[in-house]
């Protein structure tokens, strides 16, 4: 009967608070008191079958008990938080925006009326101004570095350092996540409304899946969101519990996900991610606008086992003309060295990383760009891989 009315107590009081009493708490906070104050239903539930069972003597010892190991247990993972916060407090992102780390980077950013890491800008281009949009996923985005450290504002900065009678205005489209076709749609639906007379389309080994269709398996979290987005701890174990996964093969990792699908180019898979590449070129053309494309793998901090999809994609811009730069090259002398990382924990680009980009896109793009270049032909067509 105690138990019973300690539920009864404990789920009252919780209703109250987390719904009435307390409108003004963060979700995390909401999250944490329900969790204790079923803890401590829990703890009122054990004493009082004790107490049942052994008497009020037995019933006031467990609850001391209980009472005694909860607090321990609180205050020790209060203390292995505040000791991973210290320790990773130079980690700005982790490899998703899921994380502890990166709600606290995100939180310190601007993004524009249309949702992009970008300054406000007129879609009425001012006259004499030559104007490059970036499309691209999280590297473009410049997941875990500053604004102005991301290929796109070196660029920009660059040559409009070294311009005499020019212009110029770098536009970031980046959007996490982004694959090919989404990239088709924001150039559809953002970025020719900004009349840029160039686009830049930077890709990435998992641009070709089409995530209407489904694609790789994500790892199932051993804690809910709330708990990842709000500690550095839970976010840690969840990652290694996926890690887990894909080693035990509970899920499929992403380079075998890739290969059954991708690695034959006449699958209906590679077939529709070429085809959804090519509209993006043959928009841009339709519309006398320049396009040319940087081409990342993830050779320069893991296996290169899918470099053929970017082998694929630089054989399209030869086929159609178009000049692309091959980051492979660029990247591979520190491959595996920290320096080309965002953080311990984010394998994006880093700053560095993205300095030696923007220096190849300037010498393969700047002749083009400073002439006044829009549109590419046969004869612009090149892929560039130099050091």
């Amino acid at each position: 009967m105690i138990g019973v009315i300690s539920i009864f107590v404990v789920s009252a009081i919780s209703g109250y608070m987390l719904t009435g009493a307390q409108p003004h708490w963060s979700a995390a906070a909401r999250y944490t008191v329900e969790l204790m104050l079923e803890l401590d239903g829990l703890g009122l539930l054990l004493a009082g079958a004790v107490t049942w069972r052994r008497g009020r003597s037995g019933g006031v010892e467990a609850g001391k008990n209980y009472i005694l190991l909860v607090v321990t247990s609180l205050l020790l993972l209060l203390a292995v938080e505040g000791g991973l916060r210290l320790l990773l407090s130079d980690v700005t992102t982790t490899a998703d925006n899921s994380s502890y780390f990166a709600q606290k980077w995100l939180a310190q950013m601007r993004f524009n009326h249309l949702g992009f890491r970008e300054r406000e800008f007129s879609a009425d281009k001012p006259a004499g101004v030559y104007r490059i949009a970036f499309v691209g996923d999280s590297l473009t985005f410049g997941q875990g570095i500053d604004e102005e450290a991301r290929f796109s504002n070196r660029v920009g900065h660059q040559l409009n350092a070294t311009a005499r009678n020019s212009h110029f205005e770098t536009l970031n489209f980046g959007k996490p996540g982004a694959e090919t076709v989404d990239e088709l749609q924001i150039l559809q639906h953002q970025v020719l409304p900004a009349h840029p007379d160039f686009v830049l389309l930077q890709w990435y080994i998992n641009d070709p899946q089409d995530h209407r269709q489904g694609g790789a398996q994500r790892p199932l979290p051993l804690f809910p969101a709330l708990l990842t987005r709000n500690t550095a701890l839970f976010y840690l174990i969840n990652l290694q519990f996926a890690q887990l996964q894909r080693r035990l093969h509970w899920i499929q990792p992403f380079t075998d996900f890739m290969l059954q699908h991708y690695q034959d180019p006449a699958s209906p898979e590679s077939q529709a991610a070429d085809q959804a590449l090519r509209e993006f070129i043959a928009l841009c053309r339709q519309q006398g606008i320049g396009v040319g494309m940087a081409v990342f793998s993830e050779s320069y901090f893991d296996k290169d086992t899918l470099d053929f999809l970017a082998d694929r994609v630089l054989n399209t811009c030869r086929q159609d003309g178009i000049p692309c730069i091959d980051a492979r090259p660029l990247l591979e002398p520190y491959k595996n060295d920290m320096i080309l990382r965002a953080s311990r924990l984010d394998p994006h680009p880093s700053a560095f990383a993205n300095q030696l980009v923007a220096e190849a896109m300037l010498r393969t793009f700047g002749p083009l760009w400073t002439t006044g270049g829009r549109t590419t032909t046969g004869t612009a067509g090149r892929t560039t891989a130099t050091h």
